[in-house]
């Protein structure tokens, strides 16, 4: 990752920038939404400590921290947003999560507590709520 910054410093002219948007390293979690408001119903883990989403989102975050310590970029703006996945069924919640989502996992209790909180009222939307990052990297020239 780090020699991907550094190739993308090298390419970018110098009134040009990086758009960097990406999952950030806070877990991902499964919520249930009800009237009330939204209920979390568990977190989106990984595998191992090596693998899995939470894993990867941390080497990018330290891969960024080395490019500007390395004074490649100066970062211009860095926001965060909410970014919500829904499903209809607990079914597709720990399909997208296992076939989609590289070494991540969601526990059988946060399953189990997500199905019962969307049978307790018609309505109940299930979804997986991640916290993403977006920002503007400026590269520094001399």
């Amino acid at each position: 990752m780090v020699d991907a910054l550094r190739r993308a410093h090298g390419w970018l002219q110098a009134a040009g920038s990086l758009v960097d948007i990406r999952p950030t390293a806070e877990p991902a979690y499964l919520e249930v939404q009800l009237a009330s408001g939204v209920v979390v119903a568990g977190r989106v883990g990984d595998l191992n400590d090596s693998a899995g989403p939470n894993a990867r989102h941390a080497r990018a975050d330290t891969a960024l921290a080395v490019a500007l310590e390395r004074g490649w970029f100066v970062s211009e703006l860095r926001l965060e947003f909410s970014f919500h996945r829904y499903a209809d069924r607990i079914a597709e919640v720990r399909d997208h999560v296992r076939d989609d989502w590289i070494g991540a996992r969601i526990d059988d209790d946060a399953l189990e507590r997500a199905a019962r909180l969307q049978g307790s009222e018609p309505g109940a939307r299930l979804r997986i709520r991640e916290q993403i990052g977006i920002g503007r990297l400026r590269p520094i020239r001399g």
